[in-house]
This record gives structure tokens, C-alpha cells and sequence, in this order.
């Protein structure tokens, strides 16, 4: 989204809860609405395949309220950030098995609301794929 983008800070100083990993929730995006991440070549005979994503998220200042869609079917809805994960600061991950990809992985993240400020775009900060 305009005026958005990737973002990282120093850890050090920064208690990230429910995590042992706080370095994978100290980078990320805000206002990503889509991406897609190629994982098969067909041109080079790799057949369709099955994966497992698993999506990271740290609560952040504001409300991002967004649904997350993954090759066009809403894994998501309504999913808020700082609810889900009970306090700012706090890491939550959702995985998503038997994720059936042709060619590309295809993730999308829609705002709530129509016109989002900096405090209620999706904001992500990592994305795990491992192939089933």
C-alpha cells in the first residue's frame, strides 16, 4: 500500500513474547496485499506438489484488522493481530497444511477497512513454506 513497506529494528532491548526466535518477528511488511512466490518450475518437469505454510506475526501498536487469503481461499477472516495474540509485543504463528500449489504460491492480505492508515494495514513478518 502507498507509504508502506518493509521494516526492521534491533531486538536487543525488545522483549518479544511467546517466542524463542525473536530475531524471525523484528523484521517484516506493513501494507502488503499481495505477493506470490514461485516453488514450482513446470518448465523443468517439477509436478504440482503440497505444502505447508506457516505465517508469523507480532502484534504491533493500532489495529490490524485484515483476512488472509492463500491461492484464493480465506485461511483468515477478520484476523486481528493484537486480539489473537492477547498483548503487543506477543508473536503468534498459523499454520496452514495441504496447501496445494501448481506453480505459484499465491498469499494475499486484505485490510478491513477500504482506506488504511499505518496503524490498520496487514502487517506480516515472516512466511515459512516447507513442501509436505
Amino acid at each position: 500500500l502507498t507509504g508502506m513497506g518493509f521494516f526492521n529494528y534491533d531486538t536487543r532491548g525488545v522483549k518479544i513474547e511467546n517466542t524463542g526466535k525473536p530475531w524471525l518477528f523484528s523484521s517484516g511488511c506493513v501494507g502488503l496485499s499481495r505477493c506470490s512466490i514461485p516453488l514450482i518450475n513446470d518448465s523443468q518437469g517439477e509436478q504440482p506438489a503440497v505444502y505447508t505454510v506457516r505465517l508469523g506475526f507480532v502484534a504491533p501498536s493500532g489495529r490490524h484488522i485484515f483476512n488472509v487469503l492463500l491461492q484464493d481461499e480465506t485461511v483468515l477472516e477478520n484476523f486481528d493481530i493484537l486480539n489473537q495474540a492477547g498483548s503487543a509485543n506477543t508473536a503468534i504463528v498459523r499454520e496452514f497444511k495441504c496447501i496445494s500449489v501448481k506453480n505459484d504460491l499465491k498469499l494475499e492480505l486484505i485490510p478491513k477497512v477500504s482506506d488504511p492508515d499505518i496503524k490498520q494495514a496487514p502487517v506480516i513478518n515472516f512466511i515459512e513454506i516447507i513442501r509436505e
